[in-house]
């Protein structure tokens, strides 16, 4: 009978451009995440443990990594938060259970490029040419 090795999955958030810290030991697992090929977001759903985070705001990036033994192959997948719900356990401690809500890279684009913005002229400033 063939043994089967367990993925090993490490889990990092933090904002864009900074180290990622290293929160797998406060996920419990199971992990949900769906990888979904048509117009639909990819999705994830994460829970975090005694945190000393408050907050995560929303577009913190996590990352996945999936690292199987069998296959020596990793893989790695990067969400944003899209919504965070946090309990203070037991109250006064200081610490906070979250559910993280994640979604894909493509809505962290569309933020970019949202922010950067697309100006049209005002009407007025457009000349009306009759042929």
């Amino acid at each position: 009978m063939k043994e089967y090795t367990q993925n090993e999955i490490t889990i990092r958030i933090g904002n864009p451009g900074e180290p990622l810290a290293d929160c797998t030991p406060q996920v419990p697992f199971p992990l949900k995440w769906s990888d979904l090929l048509d117009e639909q977001l990819d999705e994830a759903t994460l829970s975090i443990l005694r945190a000393k985070t408050e907050v995560f705001q929303p577009f913190t990036m996590v990352t996945l990594s999936v690292c199987s033994e069998e296959n020596d192959d990793d893989e790695t997948e990067t969400y944003y938060v899209a919504s965070d719900k946090a309990d203070e356990i037991p109250p006064g401690s200081e610490r906070y259970n979250h559910e993280l809500y994640l979604i894909e890279e493509t809505k962290w684009l569309e933020l970019r490029y949202s922010v950067c913005g697309i100006h049209k002229r005002p009407r007025q400033n457009v000349r009306r040419i009759n042929i």
